[in-house]
């Protein structure tokens, strides 16, 4: 256990992670294990490919892989080998920090533990399933888990997919201010600080040369107000006098209360709210969307298409939520927009936030932060800690979206 503690100081001095005043041992081990992971999971795709070992799903995808893949000159690894290296990953870290799991060691964790002190992957591919010694059936369900980091990857364009097939972004350093740069696609043995999963560095030399990292992240540029403008000339060139769909939900326009907005959706409208609204109707997941405004004793509606709503191209394995976006600034036009509450401490900054961001903007902060509740809860989307030298360039850019921060201290 001690060469464990040892590896938990010495990275976390290294990727620049520092724990509270008052935070406690667990959260912050829990957010350096965190971090160690996402390192080693991105280091993992440099490993040499080895399609006999490399376990796929279907017979299509298995005689996909046994063919020489000619535009990626064999230098890919599939998601399947990932998943796999960073559930052992997982599982070798958890055992040795789960006080209930500690008779459950995997036979080989020894071994496992010495490859991530040494800071590198292995550079031969994962054992099969029938070579994993590994006994899981105390683990519990990862999978949610290790699903939602890798979608977290290629959402922010840390990764790259093609087919069944991963690979590294080409690195790129962005100033995010004078002092600090992100940095998108990494090198084995390169060292770098991380908040999250996110990697960073300082800047050597001071500069003004400000990259608009918003751009770079295909993050909104707009700011909600801006964009309900778009919405509501659209709205009035475009809408139709109608019927409202039978079964119809509506967007909650006010908070419950004032601690607690409630839930997004409402069976009936506001019987006499003559603003521009958001409705939807259908079966989960394949939901259709559409503006709505009161104007007399008539309704006027404007469809929206599922790329506006919950793209294809962006869509998790549980939906994109991309209406959020329209649903921000609708509510920002009302002075409704729940607040961000932050929270500075000495070597982080804790953002809570009252409402849902849209997806792009959540992958970019989850990608740049860890979870407030422990090691397991990756898919944490209110409660969120970024690293302090990263903060102040995320609440201008909040700010300019429309978002009102209120700002409490730990010091």
């Amino acid at each position: 256990m001690s060469q464990l503690t040892d590896l938990i100081n010495s990275r976390a001095e290294e990727l620049h992670i520092f724990q509270e005043d008052d935070e406690t041992e667990e959260s912050w081990t829990s957010r350096v294990v965190y971090s160690i992971i996402g390192v080693m999971a991105s280091a993992c795709l440099w490993n040499k490919y080895d399609p006999t070992i490399d376990e796929v799903y279907s017979q299509q995808s298995r005689e996909s892989a046994m063919r020489r893949r000619e535009n990626d000159a064999d230098s890919m690894v599939s998601d399947v080998y990932w998943k796999r290296f960073v559930k052992k990953l997982c599982y070798a870290y958890y055992t040795q920090y789960e006080s209930a799991l500690k008779d459950y060691f995997p036979g080989d964790v020894e071994n496992l533990i010495k490859q991530v002190y040494s800071g590198a992957p292995s550079q031969t591919a994962e054992p099969s399933e029938e070579q994993d010694v590994c006994d899981y059936s105390k683990f519990g369900n990862w999978d949610d888990y290790i699903n939602e980091i890798l979608d977290l990857y290629i959402q922010t364009g840390s990764y790259y997919k093609k087919n069944y097939y991963l690979a590294p972004a080409r690195r790129l350093t962005i100033n995010l201010s004078q002092d600090v740069q992100l940095i998108r696609g990494i090198s084995p043995g390169e060292l770098f600080h991380v908040s999250g999963l996110g990697n960073w560095l300082f800047v050597q030399k001071k500069t003004n040369a400000v990259i608009n990292f918003a751009k770079l992240y295909d993050l909104q540029q707009e700011s909600y107000a801006e964009y309900y403008q778009h919405l509501e000339t659209r709205f009035d060139a475009e809408g139709e006098y109608g019927d409202l769909p039978d079964a119809a939900k509506f967007l909650r326009m006010q908070p419950r209360s004032i601690k607690r907005w409630g839930p997004y959706w409402l069976d009936p409208p506001a019987p006499r709210d003559q603003k521009l609204s958001l409705g939807r109707f259908g079966n989960r997941g394949q939901e259709r969307y559409f503006l709505f405004r009161k104007e007399g004793n008539r309704h006027k509606i404007l469809s929206l298409s599922s790329y506006e709503t919950n793209p294809e191209h962006r869509r998790p394995r549980n939906g994109s939520r991309e209406y959020i976006r329209i649903a921000s600034a609708l509510l920002a036009n009302r002075g409704t927009l729940p607040e961000i509450r932050v929270t500075i401490g000495s070597s982080t900054v804790s953002l809570d936030f009252g409402y849902l961001l849209p997806p792009v903007e959540l992958s970019f902060i989850k990608l740049y932060s860890w979870s407030e509740e422990g090691f397991k809860k990756v898919g944490q989307n209110f409660r969120r800690r970024v690293s302090k030298e990263l903060y102040p360039p995320i609440e201008a850019y909040l700010e300019k979206l429309g978002y009102t921060i209120r700002v409490g201290s730990k010091e």
